[in-house]
């Protein structure tokens, strides 16, 4: 899983996994679900993310009940 956020766009993107994006679902202001050729969830872009989002440069992680709070993304 990857989490990238463009500051420039204001874009945050959580991508699941390396597949392909064939579909986007575009049904809800500011958020775009990509989908793979299976219908699978490949990623999602939060549009506008500065708005949405407390600081879409930090990140929480939880990982087997460990927490890792305040990741800065790059």
């Amino acid at each position: 899983m990857k989490v990238n956020y463009d500051a420039q766009n204001d874009v945050l993107k959580i991508s699941l996994s390396s597949t392909p994006v064939r579909n986007c679902d575009f049904d809800k202001p500011g958020v775009v679900l990509g989908y793979g050729s299976d219908g699978s969830l490949v990623d999602l872009e939060i549009r506008e993310a500065s708005r949405k989002i407390d600081n879409p440069r930090s990140v929480d992680l939880a990982m087997n009940g460990r927490s890792v709070h305040g990741v800065r993304l790059l």
